[in-house]
């Protein structure tokens, strides 16, 4: 990731809000979902380049799409992160947000304990699944998309689809309440470190290797 450009992310976001660069350091707001989204934040706090810039940003992490959602809806915040469906979805209700910049990609696997006996996405039908990013989110449209197309089946009605924070799923996979969990680093690693846990499809690699394209997020 170039950090020249995540900074121009954020300094293109508070311009959109009427907040020039030397005018940033009274506060940007900024919503970020524990995870990937809020590593970049992280790295420009912590490496000198928000200071650098005159940016001085409020981060609110939450832990499920869904809050971040809200925080832009109350216009509260300047800055947020999440894929271009939700935001196509927010702006046709009337909510004034503009992406600016894409600034990650799918970095989302399908996890499962290692003992399971599921070994594809074709293994998902009519068992129980989680989802982090809730029903309207970017990376639930992708799965539901790959598992239409080339399996064909829909999740929705054919699985068991259960939506909640990454935390939240992650205990209910471990009890056995949940057969595979759609999930986002670094979440994915620590599962994968404990070695309990294996990924049974990386869905963006698994979309570049059917279509030849990189899904847009």
């Amino acid at each position: 990731m170039n950090w020249k450009q995540v900074t121009a992310v954020v300094l293109a976001s508070a311009a959109l809000g009427g907040v020039t660069p030397a005018q940033a350091a009274d506060k940007v707001k900024v919503v970020a979902l524990q995870g990937t989204q809020l590593f970049p934040v992280r790295i420009m706090q912590s490496r000198g380049i928000a200071a650098k810039y005159g940016i001085d940003m409020e981060v609110m992490e939450v832990a499920a799409p869904q809050a971040s959602y809200a925080a832009m809806q109350s216009g509260d915040v300047q800055i947020g992160f999440t894929g271009w469906i939700v935001i196509a979805s927010l702006r046709a209700k009337g909510f004034k947000l503009t992406n600016v910049y894409p600034m990650i990609s799918y970095t989302n696997d399908i996890m499962v304990k290692t003992n399971s006996p599921l070994k594809s996405i074709a293994d998902l039908k009519g068992k129980r699944v989680g989802l982090f990013g809730g029903a309207n989110s970017a990376t639930t449209w992708l799965y539901r998309l790959i598992v239409q197309k080339f399996y064909g089946f829909e999740p929705m009605k054919d699985s068991s689809i259960h939506f909640g924070a990454p935390p939240l799923l992650m205990g209910m996979l471990d009890k056995g309440e949940l057969d595979a969990l759609l999930l986002l680093d670094p979440f994915i690693t620590q599962l994968q470190e404990s070695g309990q846990y294996r990924s049974i499809a990386s869905v963006a690699k698994f979309w570049r290797e059917k279509t030849g394209q990189s899904p847009m997020l």
